[in-house]
């Protein structure tokens, strides 16, 4: 309320004894005073429900005065203080725009001491005698209208923080998201630089060998040291048959090299060449696949295996076939070719050359 204010309207639930006793003590003030009656109640239940104010035009309102005894004082503490979360910081007032006042119908300084730590915006003691009772209702609406001040500008503070909070987590989440795609374009490139490093230094292992055989199981064990417990055997398409075989560790049996290409070359060396792409197979598909008989040694060889085949391509045409395989227990996938995929167009262009090499001698 500003000094040039000349009327104050205040909305009273005071009983007869105590309001005549509130009009006498403004009796001779210089300003218009309305002293608004009420006959309703307004007990705890009333005083917190924003329901319960709604019935009173509080727009007109420059303050509100309510009675109290010792016990409904301490009624109200206790409700404040176990619903913190539905009264506020502030208590169950912060949301009127209006000041409240209490006014303490017993005199005693406990009741007082609790109606401060209420934070009301005044408290009047009954009764009035002595008191400055108007200077008592400026000062109260001048603490109302500043606390009102400072809780908008708290939630438009509120408001601003929960906006670049907001906008913060969302800025956070596009850095991650480029911090990830730095990461994996990183990652992409060292794999990119290995791949190349692998190619050469393979390319650079074959400079100055013309001999067909070493190439051949020199580029079968490059591949059998980048796939573990693995063995290999390179099928020549000119000759139709295959020219090399080089096992694993794992692998003891040298007289199932035999079986093994004779049911290959009959069956998946055939649906490699139709599809051109690296391929996976399972031994019992490899069975289903042949149409000859199988001896019980051969059926069960094949059931005991991961196979996977890659085709040699150079212009677009078949030089040779690898054939990788493995124990089932451990099967080959697609990302095991990719430890290889770095030296199989090199190999294929090697061993084409060679062929070239070969008819120009013949």
């Amino acid at each position: 309320m500003t000094n040039n204010q000349q009327s104050l309207s205040i909305l009273s639930f005071l009983a007869n004894t105590h309001a005549k006793d509130l009009c006498q003590a403004l009796n001779y003030s210089e300003k218009e005073i309305t002293i608004l009656g009420t006959d309703n109640s307004c007990d705890i239940e009333d005083m917190t429900s924003e329901i319960f104010w709604q019935h009173f035009a509080l727009e007109n309102i420059n303050a509100i005065v309510i009675p109290f005894d010792s016990h409904k004082l301490y009624e109200l503490s206790d409700y404040i203080k176990a619903n913190p979360q539905t009264t506020g910081k502030l208590g169950f007032w912060s949301w009127l725009n209006c000041a409240v006042i209490a006014v303490l119908t017993e005199d005693s300084m406990q009741d007082a001491i609790v109606a401060a730590e209420l934070d009301f915006d005044g408290i009047i003691s009954m009764p009035t005698d002595g008191q400055d009772i108007e200077g008592l209702l400026e000062s109260s609406i001048k603490r109302s209208s500043s606390r009102h001040q400072i809780s908008s500008r708290y939630s438009k503070l509120q408001g601003l923080l929960r906006e670049v909070n907001k906008n913060r987590h969302h800025l956070q989440d596009k850095v991650d998201l480029l911090c990830k795609d730095l990461v994996q374009t990183n990652r992409d490139f060292t794999s990119s630089l290995l791949d190349v490093r692998k190619a050469y230094e393979f390319q650079q292992s074959l400079v100055g060998q013309f001999d067909m055989h070493y190439t051949l199981h020199k580029g079968l064990g490059d591949i059998i040291c980048s796939i573990e417990d693995a063995s290999a055997a390179l099928y020549l398409t000119r000759s139709g048959d295959f020219e090399a075989h080089a096992l694993g560790a794992w692998q003891e049996q040298y007289q199932d090299m035999t079986d093994i290409e004779e049911i290959f070359g009959k069956t998946i060396i055939s649906e490699t060449l139709t599809k051109s792409d690296m391929m996976l197979f399972s031994g019992q598909t490899v069975i289903d696949l042949t149409s000859e008989d199988l001896s019980n040694h051969q059926e069960n060889l094949l059931g005991n295996l991961s196979i996977m085949t890659v085709p040699l391509m150079d212009n677009g045409q078949p030089v040779a076939i690898i054939t990788i395989y493995r124990d089932s227990q451990k099967p080959l996938t697609s990302n095991e070719f990719k430890a290889i995929k770095p030296i199989i167009q090199p190999f294929a262009k090697t061993i084409k050359s060679l062929l070239k090499l070969e008819n120009l001698l013949l």
